[in-house]
């Protein structure tokens, strides 16, 4: 368990963006998503991305919304819908949605002198085959440019890529986990090549530049998407909160409206809060463009903000002699189970994440342990349920969340909250084994409890020191002082009771007005 110190507080100003009404577009759409592969290694989530996204587009009354799934996803057909949805979008200065979900991949550039890496990015389509007329199933990068560069004016396009050109993991996986997939494909080079030479023109272009488009990737081009688990079903984390920034929630201010700000700063949080930090998602327009409006309205905050989430069943493989705990399936396939537990070496890996995330003292028996770990991973997507459309940022180290941390001590901030009115903070940990630890406001400094800056941002330490694994760190900011709650979380101090610390906070949050972050601190030896 990592020992959490409080150091500082310090006031920290930010420009907060002005929300403006959405206004009504028109919205065309082209949804892939790829499982299925003639040559490479099938996905689990592909497919289960792009159906959510064209059902959340179908219920905000998109105009048109055309799904490929699979082998429909041809090279052919993709180009043929852009074009032809593109042209429709233009009769009323409309937006064009193109969603990509399967491979990407990385090749040696085909227009000299065109990357500074000397490799193209490309996407892998469902019948993609290195030899022959096959090998013509694939797109690349430069090809997205030029279909996007020729959109006709007037129309804005979001274009999402929840695929990697990277097979790079920023924590190594743990061998134990069975690993769902990884949007990454290695392929050898290619014989007789099908596709037709690249427009010269778009030598050294980037997308990120095109001032009528919005481009979201699932990942840096140095890091690989990694899909994940999300009520109990595999995704990219990226196409998940999508789907539900489609659907209305990502109002930051409770004013009913979002801004293309709010919608990367929801966005990004929500994808980097699902996957733990292992991969980075961007949202990418130009500068100026952040005060513009989101292309769907969205809901006003509600007494239904902060409604109970029913915890997903979870799963659990068991290397060695060991009993599930209750209300948790054992399944044999490692890669069907969310949490591995090997008995022996008292250690839980997480699967999809690939990472140890809990590990037993010698003075803990089996079955309080796994039930800890359990209750505590059944109870993460209700914490994240409510940070998703109301976040507060929590940071992790110097190098970010992203690392794996063996000694010494880990600076952790929280803070900066986009309301006037949230000025009071209230923050625990949740620890590998499900221990619930206070962290502010410290008993031993009452004053801690009393209403903050507006833009609080509060620093802390975190020192490294076994068992191993993963801390999860939680601040809600609040508009009234939480006496209550805080009252609450203090008789769980020490317990292992992640579930009656969420249940308490679902019950305190609802119909309120709040922020609530949420950030993991991995730790262990380093590979």
């Amino acid at each position: 368990m990592t020992r959490l110190l409080l150091l500082a507080l310090t006031p920290v100003l930010a420009a907060l963006a002005t929300s403006q009404p959405a206004r009504a577009k028109t919205v065309h759409a082209l949804v892939i998503g790829i499982d299925q592969y003639d040559t490479l290694s099938d996905l689990n989530g592909a497919v289960n991305d792009a159906r959510i996204i064209a059902e959340a587009l179908n219920k905000r009354n998109a105009d048109e919304v055309v799904l490929l799934l699979d082998g429909a996803a041809t090279r052919e057909r993709i180009f043929a819908e852009a074009r032809r949805l593109a042209e429709a979008a233009a009769r009323q200065s409309g937006w064009l949605i193109m969603t990509y979900a399967g491979h990407g991949g990385q090749e040696t550039e085909r227009i000299a002198g065109d990357e500074e890496d000397g490799l193209d990015e490309v996407f892998l389509l469902s019948g993609f085959n290195t030899k022959g007329k096959q090998s013509g199933q694939r797109i690349v990068d430069n090809e997205i440019f030029a279909l996007l560069s020729a959109v006709p004016k007037g129309v804005n396009v979001l274009f999402v890529a929840d695929s990697c050109h990277s097979g790079t993991m920023t924590r190594d996986a743990d061998p134990r986990a069975g690993l769902l997939s990884r949007r990454f494909a290695n392929y050898g080079p290619i014989e007789n090549d099908a596709l037709p030479p690249l427009p010269v023109a778009t030598k050294g272009m980037e997308t990120t530049e095109l001032e009528h488009v919005i481009f979201v990737a699932g990942a840096k081009d140095s890091e690989a998407v990694q899909e994940v688990f999300i009520d109990g079903v595999p995704h990219g984390a990226v196409s998940y909160f999508l789907s539900r920034s489609i659907l209305g929630d990502i109002d930051g201010n409770g004013r009913g409206a979002s801004t293309m700000a709010e919608f990367r700063q929801m966005l990004v949080l929500a994808a980097d809060m699902a996957n733990e930090q292992r991969q980075g998602a961007s949202v990418n327009f130009l500068p100026g463009r952040g005060g513009e409006p989101w292309v769907f309205a969205t809901r006003p905050k509600s007494t239904e903000a902060a409604a109970r989430v029913v915890p997903a069943e979870l799963t659990l493989a068991i290397i060695g002699d060991g009993v599930a705990p209750a209300g948790v399936k054992l399944v044999q396939d490692r890669q069907q189970a969310m949490l591995i537990w090997d008995v022996a070496r008292g250690q839980v890996v997480a699967n999809g994440l690939g990472d140890q995330v809990a590990e037993k003292d010698a003075r803990t028996g089996d079955a309080v342990f796994i039930a800890g770990v359990t209750d505590k991973w059944r109870a993460l997507p209700g914490f994240r349920a409510l940070a998703t459309s109301h976040p507060l940022a929590v940071t992790i180290g110097q190098d970010g969340a992203q690392k794996r941390y063996a000694s010494g001590r880990v600076p952790i901030g929280f803070g900066g909250n986009r309301s006037d009115t949230l000025k009071y903070l209230t923050a625990f940990n949740i620890a590998g084994d499900g221990t619930i630890q206070s962290l502010f406001p410290r008993r031993s400094r009452p004053a801690e409890g009393e209403a903050l800056s507006p833009d609080f941002v509060v620093q802390m330490e975190a020192g490294v020191q076994p068992p191993f694994g993963a801390d999860h760190i939680i601040a809600i900011a609040t508009a009234a002082r939480p006496d209550q709650l805080r009252q609450r979380l203090a008789t769980l101090e020490g317990k292992r009771a992640a579930g009656e610390a969420l249940a308490m906070v679902q019950a305190s949050l609802s119909g309120s007005d709040y922020a609530l972050g949420i950030a993991g601190l991995y730790t262990g030896p380093l590979p």
